[in-house]
């Protein structure tokens, strides 16, 4: 186990390691909990299946694409595919990492983000969910 002292965290800015182990210390006696440090969410990067990206002044007048907005995640489910609740919030938070993941602050404006999914039949299950 590697040992860091506060000053290579002061000086590196890694407030992570320092933050983790608080948090190990402060939750010492509880056995039930499982500490990971960076997990990784994925094994491959993710990936948008259709991201489609308007220029936010002209309106969209296709009968689908009226619905879209500056920045638009398209989520394809083939006939092959269920479309569950966990695939509704992966969804979901692609548009979350688009909106947090800018080079800017704000760069993606939420009321300028739109998540479509499409599935060739209707998700029954995900509805009763």
């Amino acid at each position: 186990m590697e040992v860091i002292s506060i000053a290579d965290i002061v000086e590196k800015n890694a407030w992570h390691p320092g933050f983790v182990a608080a948090a190990g210390i402060e939750l010492k006696d509880e056995k039930n909990l499982i500490l990971v440090p960076e997990k990784n969410l994925s094994k491959e990067p993710l990936r948008i299946d259709l991201y489609i990206q308007g220029d936010g002044k002209e309106k969209v007048q296709n009968e689908i694409g009226h619905l879209f907005r500056k920045y638009n995640i398209i989520e394809y489910k083939s006939p092959e595919d269920g479309l569950s609740i966990d695939d509704f919030f992966k969804t979901i938070g692609y548009a979350c990492l688009l909106k947090g993941l800018g080079d800017t602050v704000d760069e993606y404006p939420e009321k300028e983000i739109t998540i479509s999914i499409f599935r060739d039949t209707y998700p029954r299950e995900l509805f009763a969910h």
